[in-house]
């Protein structure tokens, strides 16, 4: 009765080995599958911003950062975007109606030339370029729904926008991004 007895211990401890090596086979495979699914999902778009707290103080990445990016092996866009604190109103008139609706006062950011080709964005008109941005042109560009509520559509006639005091030409309407 020994040597059944030993061959059994042998077959179940054989058999509970081959479970233990199929479920940790099984588990690295699908970690390798999700893993790869991970790397293809993420590995075309980055984003770096400040640290949550350091940005509650109002902490900005450096001015060269997209140039800076832009040197990375591998990139092929690179933008910056940085939210404005504006509590201005936007209006496409000097003079402000008192007896009017009042004008909005609506999200703005600032924007590098290297944004919209980094978020595949589609422009009417003309998009902003490194020309702009090296002359600090006083240009602006508007999403769709911020020209429609201003009454901005026609471009040929260099339309401006006036945020409070401050003189705006607009040179483009953004119809669409891909990434955000």
């Amino acid at each position: 009765a020994r040597p059944g007895r030993m061959v059994l211990t042998m077959l179940g401890e054989a058999l509970g080995l081959a479970a233990l090596v199929a479920t940790v086979g099984l588990a690295a495979t699908a970690e390798a599958q999700v893993a790869e699914h991970f790397d293809r999902a993420t590995a075309d778009q980055v984003t770096v911003a400040p640290a949550e707290d350091r940005r509650a103080r109002g902490a900005m990445l450096p001015e060269h950062s997209e140039s800076a990016v832009r040197r990375l092996s591998g990139v092929r866009s690179a933008g910056t975007i940085t939210r404005l604190p504006v509590s201005d109103s936007t209006r496409t008139v000097r003079l402000t109606d008192p007896q009017g609706i009042p004008d909005p006062v609506l999200p703005m950011v600032a924007i590098s030339p290297g944004t919209l080709e980094a978020t595949s964005a589609v422009v009417r008109g003309r998009a902003l370029d490194a020309g702009h941005d090296q002359r600090a042109d006083a240009v602006a560009l508007l999403g769709v729904d911020a020209a429609e509520r201003l009454g901005v559509g026609d471009l040929a006639d260099a339309p401006a926008v006036f945020v409070g005091a401050h003189a705006l030409t607009v040179i483009g309407i953004v119809e669409s991004v891909e990434r955000r």
